[in-house]
C-alpha cells in the first residue's frame, strides 16, 4: 500500500553540492519517487539528474521510531527452537503502531563464512520486543538477525547484525528418496535402457548428489538371484534419469 501511495522517506535529500562530484560525469533520471528507491534511499535532485540518495538528518526525524538495539539470539531447551530480543532504540511517545521487522541470512557449512550467506529476508513482523522462532533454523546453518522498527512514517533503517548463530543439534543424514518410480524398458542398439525417477527426501543439509545401484538376473546360474553389477552417482538436480542396465 505504501508503494502504491507513494509516500515521502523520513529525512532530507542531500545538498546538492555534496554530491556533485559524485555524478558530474552523468545525469540521469533514475526515479521520480522515494518508493523507488532501495531501503532508506530517497529520491533526490542532483545538479543534472534525478537519483536515489541515502538522506541526511535522519537522526533528527522525531515521528519515525529509533534503531532498535541489543539485539540477542537465544537457543530454546526443545528442539529448533530460538528466542530473538532486542531492546527499542530510545523511549518514544509514538504510540502502539510501531511493527518491527526481522531479517535474517544465512548459510550451510561447518564453519562459519561471510562471504557465502545468503542476500537478507523478512522472517516475522511483530508489534512486540520478541520473536520466538519454531522450526525455522536447522541444523548445519549459520544464521544472523537484524531488526528494524517501522510505523506509518518509515523507518531509520536496521539494527547492528547478531553475532553469528548456530544450533547445537548435528544434523541428520537424509531419508531415503521416495516413490520411485521405474518405466518400461526399452532397446537401442546393442543396450537395454530404463528410466527412474523418485522424490527427493527431507534433509537438514542440500543434498548434492544420488548414488543409484542395480542388479540383473544371471542367465543360468541357479545358485545366484542377483549379482550387483553397476552403480552411478547422478546429480541432485535429476530425479528421473535414464539409466543404461545392459549392454
Amino acid at each position: 500500500m505504501c508503494l502504491i501511495r507513494g509516500l515521502n522517506k523520513p529525512g532530507e535529500c542531500p545538498e546538492h553540492e555534496s554530491i556533485i562530484s559524485l555524478f558530474a560525469t552523468a545525469c540521469i533520471q533514475a526515479c521520480h519517487q522515494d518508493s523507488q528507491c532501495p531501503g532508506l534511499a530517497k529520491c533526490c535532485q542532483h545538479r543534472c539528474g534525478v537519483t536515489c540518495q541515502y538522506p541526511r538528518n535522519l537522526d533528527n526525524v522525531t515521528d519515525v521510531p529509533e534503531i532498535p538495539k541489543d539485539l540477542t539470539v537465544t537457543e530454546g531447551r526443545r528442539k529448533k527452537i530460538v528466542y530473538v530480543e532486542w531492546k527499542p532504540g530510545r523511549p518514544s511517545q509514538l504510540g502502539d503502531g510501531v511493527i518491527y521487522a526481522l531479517e535474517e541470512r544465512h548459510h550451510v557449512g561447518r564453519n562459519f563464512n561471510e562471504e557465502k550467506l545468503s542476500t537478507w529476508s523478512v522472517c516475522a513482523r511483530t508489534s512486540e520486543l520478541k520473536q520466538t522462532l519454531k522450526n525455522f533454523v536447522k541444523p548445519g546453518s549459520w544464521y544472523q538477525f537484524r531488526v528494524a522498527a517501522v510505523n506509518e512514517n518509515g523507518t531509520k533503517g536496521y539494527s547492528e547484525n547478531s553475532f553469528t548463530f548456530s544450533i547445537s543439534i548435528n544434523p541428520k543424514p537424509p531419508k531415503a528418496p521416495g516413490n520411485m518410480t521405474i518405466y518400461p524398458l526399452w532397446a537401442s542398439k546393442n543396450s537395454l535402457s530404463v528410466q527412474l525417477s523418485w522424490n527427493p527426501p527431507e534433509s537438514d543439509l542440500p543434498i548434492h548428489k544420488y548414488k543409484v545401484f542395480w542388479s540383473r538376473r544371471l542367465h543360468g546360474v541357479k545358485q545366484l538371484d542377483s549379482v550387483l553389477v553397476h552403480q552411478q552417482i547422478v546429480s541432485r538436480f535429476l530425479v528421473a534419469h535414464n539409466f543404461n542396465i545392459c549392454q
